[in-house]
């Protein structure tokens, strides 16, 4: 094993995606349960209490693991940063971005600052992921594994168009307004959300692999 602190924190990365993934389900689950919830409200339910409790037990459970997913990350960056220079630059990313994150909370009564301030969250999120890329890609180079540098490669172009879609769903909105720009934006964003679910699972396979390239 020629990178034993990179493959510890890469296994650790890979554990906080899945736990995040899970995560971000409970929190969907526990969303539709609160509109349950309000549907019963209105009908007089006698299940209500019930149904209620299991929408906040899914939403702190779903919080938990979001939570342990980012101790999880920051810890495995770390780690791999040891072997790595470009998990070292993603830490310092990451940081970023939960300033931004708190600062979003505190000016979320100012709507266009709040948007903008969630934007550059949004941005410095996948600034973080594509280090993490670049880290993977520069130790597969140093341990001749082209394919993992051509996985690697993929996503990057992924990431771009995702991203590229989105501002271009924003910038309509912007310009234009209206009903016609605003169904355009609509399905140019639908198109980068299914795109981004792609390039989710393919993250996960490009960690899954890089995984085990650096525990062989």
């Amino acid at each position: 094993m020629q990178f034993p602190n990179a493959a510890k924190g890469i296994k650790k990365i890979f554990s906080s995606v899945i736990l995040d993934i899970i995560g971000g389900v409970g929190l969907v689950i526990s969303a539709l349960v609160v509109l349950a919830v309000a549907a019963m409200l209105e009908s007089g339910d006698e299940s209500l209490e019930i149904t209620g409790m299991i929408a906040v037990i899914t939403m702190a459970v779903s919080g938990v693991l979001t939570l342990l997913a980012a101790v999880l990350s920051v810890v495995g960056m770390a780690q791999a940063s040891k072997d790595e220079g470009s998990f070292k630059i993603a830490i310092f990313v990451l940081i970023a971005a939960v300033v931004t994150s708190v600062l979003s909370i505190i000016l979320r009564e100012h709507q266009i600052m709040y948007n903008i301030v969630l934007q550059i969250t949004d941005l410095l999120h996948l600034i973080v992921i594509i280090y993490v890329i670049q880290g993977m890609i520069n130790l597969a180079d140093a341990l001749g594994e082209p394919g993992i540098i051509k996985s690697g490669k993929h996503l990057f172009i992924m990431i771009t168009i995702i991203y590229g879609l989105t501002c271009l769903a924003n910038i309509i909105v912007a310009i234009f307004g209206g009903q016609t720009a605003s169904l355009i934006a609509g399905v140019i964003a639908f198109l980068a959300e299914a795109l981004g679910l792609v390039q989710s699972i393919v993250y996960i396979v490009f960690l899954s692999r890089a995984k085990k390239m650096l525990n062989r």
